[in-house]
């Protein structure tokens, strides 16, 4: 075990030395929260402790395995300093104080703090895959899956799962070794143990190879997503975002180069269902009021899908994109422009007016540069104006991002420019808008002098300003300075 400590570790060890030295006394102080707490912040900020854990990890576990509270001790407070104990020092000091047995019997105990403890320990396992031949997970699935676990010790267990599963081990302990269970939950579409079912699948998702899908168990079925409608909305929710996820993933590569477009064929049919759901809105009211922005976010991604004839279709056959649609303003407000610019030249025209209620879609419009050419012609120096200065930098802000929208603001509209360096109404206070005003300054500025011409040297000097708060010659204006930032 290392001896030697690096500076950083010299100024937790007093502190864990006062900490134990309270927590082994015949009485426990009624300050020992302030000294858990300490001892907590300053180890949360170490990438490693060099030091002896053990004293610590000890006196944690006494602690949680006294079989009454220990008055004074916030526990909550003591199983956080327990995981960034565990974060900063070796695994194997760990597993010297809480062995596998100990693990299993926490989880085991029907002490929620007890197994949210043990959770925390699971979590930071190392190597991940450390615990896959032992019950530990198939522990953990069964509590998953209990309704009578309480919701914090269920967070505990699902982030159990978000640290561990991009281990090929792991995955198949849960996935292959347990799924009998995993396919009894989704038979019996039960809510709440299905709900968790969704939550696990989507995270398992992430890192699943093609060997490891099983679409019994992966794939929801046009049953499934009508039924959850009916049995409860939150669960209609949970399928539609764990399906936004998987459409999200379809194209992604990750840093092996492997993505996951093999699953396109099992996630893309569900997706003409909710297409469905959304031409038949007035049948689905629980939908239209309480998940329709779910619902969006979906078709967004599949907007951005590669393979755009997927949600081509989805538009032709229930999206119907057109002025007629009520929802028309809020599609181009997030569908991906580049499709926008491609199929709906009419409507993206329609919209371009600029004009606070038309923000949204337009800073949307911007972001394709085929889409921003139908619609620059209507952002002129008069329509900006008209608008108030704080909706001047939400459109300002989005035109600073992109080489082609820039050189529309420095060649078309010197106006613009002009109220954005120099401000005429006055010092902006409002603290979005002053946001919103230096983060266009600090794009603009990405760019280069070349490209920004005469702009250059009077965005350099408000950046300045805006940072330092000094004028051009250098002279202190503490009040600009407290204004800007």
């Amino acid at each position: 075990m290392a001896t030697e400590l690096v500076p950083e570790n010299d100024m937790i060890v007093p502190m864990l030395e006062e900490l134990n030295s309270a927590l082994e006394g015949d009485e426990i102080p009624a300050h020992i929260n302030s000294l858990i707490d300490k001892c907590s912040l300053n180890l949360s900020s170490l990438a490693q402790y060099n030091g002896d854990a053990t004293r610590i990890l000890v006196n944690i576990k006494r602690i949680l395995l006294e079989s009454s509270m220990v008055p004074n001790v916030d526990y909550n407070s003591l199983i956080e300093l327990l995981e960034n104990v565990i974060k900063v020092c070796s695994f194997e000091d760990v597993l010297e104080i809480y062995s596998i047995d100990d693990l299993t019997k926490a989880l085991q105990s029907k002490n929620s703090l007890l197994i949210s403890a043990g959770c925390k320990i699971i979590s930071k396992s190392y190597p991940k895959a450390i615990f896959a031949p032992s019950i530990l997970l198939d522990i953990l699935l069964t509590l998953f899956f209990d309704t009578n676990t309480e919701t914090f010790v269920i967070n505990a267990i699902e982030n159990v799962f978000k640290s561990l599963s991009s281990d090929e081990l792991i995955r198949r302990k849960i996935m292959f070794d347990n799924a009998p269970l995993l396919l009894r939950v989704k038979r019996d579409f039960e809510v709440t143990p299905y709900s968790r079912l969704i939550a696990l699948l989507k995270i398992e998702f992430e890192y699943i190879q093609p060997s490891e899908f099983n679409p019994k168990l992966f794939v929801i079925d046009r049953t499934e997503l009508f039924k959850s409608i009916e049995t409860d909305i939150l669960l209609f929710i949970q399928i539609t975002m764990y399906y936004t996820r998987m459409v999200q993933l379809l194209d992604t590569i990750d840093i092996t180069k492997r993505s996951h477009l093999w699953a396109s064929e099992h996630v893309v049919p569900l997706l003409t269902s909710f297409g469905e759901i959304y031409a038949n809105l007035s049948s689905y009211d629980d939908v239209r009021v309480h998940s329709l922005s779910f619902v969006f976010k979906l078709f967004r991604a599949v907007s951005y899908l590669d393979d755009e004839s997927v949600f081509k279709s989805l538009d032709e056959n229930y999206l119907k994109l057109s002025i007629d649609n009520c929802h028309y303003k809020e599609f181009l407000s997030f569908i991906n422009p580049s499709y926008l610019a491609k199929y709906h030249k009419n409507l993206v025209k329609y919209l371009s007016v600029v004009k606070p209620s038309n923000l949204t879609a337009i800073r949307n419009l911007i972001a394709d540069e085929n889409c921003f050419n139908l619609i620059k012609e209507d952002i002129t120096t008069h329509s900006m104006l008209s608008m108030p200065y704080m909706e001047q930098m939400v459109l300002l802000e989005k035109l600073s991002q992109y080489p082609y929208s820039v050189n529309f603001m420095i060649h078309c509209l010197p106006m613009i420019m002009s109220n954005l360096i120099e401000n005429p109404n006055g010092e902006v206070i409002e603290t979005e808008t002053v946001e919103l005003r230096r983060t266009t300054v600090e794009n603009l500025l990405k760019f280069s002098e070349e490209d920004l011409n005469v702009w250059y040297i009077p965005l350099k000097k408000l950046y300045a300003t805006m940072r330092n708060g000094t004028t051009s010659n250098g002279a202190a204006q503490p009040k600009i300075a407290t204004t800007y930032l």
